[in-house]
């Protein structure tokens, strides 16, 4: 008698945020932000500080989620006590960032700038996901 409104499905998320529940979590927050059109492409999991000589010391001490597009860069806090993803912190174009490897470990520390902002350091891990994300903020692409 009474047909229910069709609700388009939910686009379903990338293949980087499918295999678990915080990435498929992580999606569901972050997709609401998307710009028309963009696409995600890498999330990760890391310690985000303002680059400085005692970072390391008066550093957060849990990771934040940083989520890249293929426009933008997204950082989004966790909570304190859950480790979800709670609120974006920070949102940056691409083209405006300039990304240098500062780590004596390559590939683990990265100092990430933009303009008109003091510097911030993320701290990857050594997993597979984080070295996508890396691979995607130095601009390089593998085959």
């Amino acid at each position: 008698m009474f047909d229910e409104p069709v609700r388009p499905e939910p686009a379903s998320p990338p293949d980087a945020f499918a295999g678990t529940v915080i990435g498929r979590r992580l999606y569901r927050v972050v997709s609401a932000r998307f710009e028309t059109g963009e696409t995600a492409i890498a999330w990760s999991r890391a310690w985000v500080s303002r680059d400085g000589r005692a970072s390391s010391v008066v550093a957060a001490r849990h990771r934040d989620f940083v989520v890249v597009t293929d426009r933008r860069v997204m950082l989004w806090s966790c909570g304190f006590f859950t480790r979800r993803p709670r609120r974006r912190v920070l949102t940056d174009r691409r083209d405006d960032l300039t990304v240098v490897d500062i780590g004596s470990t390559p590939r683990r520390r990265l100092r990430v700038r933009a303009f008109a902002r003091k510097p911030l350091r993320f701290e990857f891990g050594t997993d597979a996901r984080s070295r996508a994300v890396v691979d995607e903020l130095l601009g390089e692409v593998q085959e």
